[in-house]
């Protein structure tokens, strides 16, 4: 069974644990071992997708992939940079034209890597989306 667990930006650092949320002020805080509450921004949060990459890092909804692609993707994408999400069945690699499973591409390249999120690193959707 795979680790639930999430992760938030507070505005200095990542901030990783259980997740507490006020859905109606949309308030996000992150539990820690001790269960001391810190507040995170909303919009930053991430689930751990249980899932690694080739060195190890864990995946979390929100980081940028860089993998190569599929014989199937292989005349639209050099490499495929993009983006982990969750969809309505699971977590994806969202590209541009296709959303793709995120187990199926880590199976198809044992490479594959975390090169970012999209919080800290945007400027790497942008470099990939101007190659399309």
């Amino acid at each position: 069974m795979r680790e639930i667990k999430f992760r938030g930006h507070n505005g200095e650092k990542w901030l990783y644990g259980n997740l507490d949320i006020d859905y109606k002020t949309n308030q996000a805080a992150i539990s820690d071992d001790r269960w001391w509450r810190h507040p995170v921004r909303f919009n930053t949060v991430g689930q751990f997708t249980g899932l690694c990459d080739c060195k190890g890092e864990e995946i979390y909804e929100g980081d940028v992939l860089d993998c190569k692609p599929s014989p199937l993707y292989l005349r639209l994408y050099e490499r495929l940079i993009a983006p982990v999400v969750y969809s309505d069945d699971g977590f994806v690699v969202d590209l541009k034209h296709a959303k793709i499973s995120l187990w199926a591409v880590l199976h198809q390249d044992p490479k594959c890597r975390v090169v970012g999120n999209v919080y800290d690193n945007p400027e790497l959707l942008e470099e990939n989306n101007a190659r399309d």
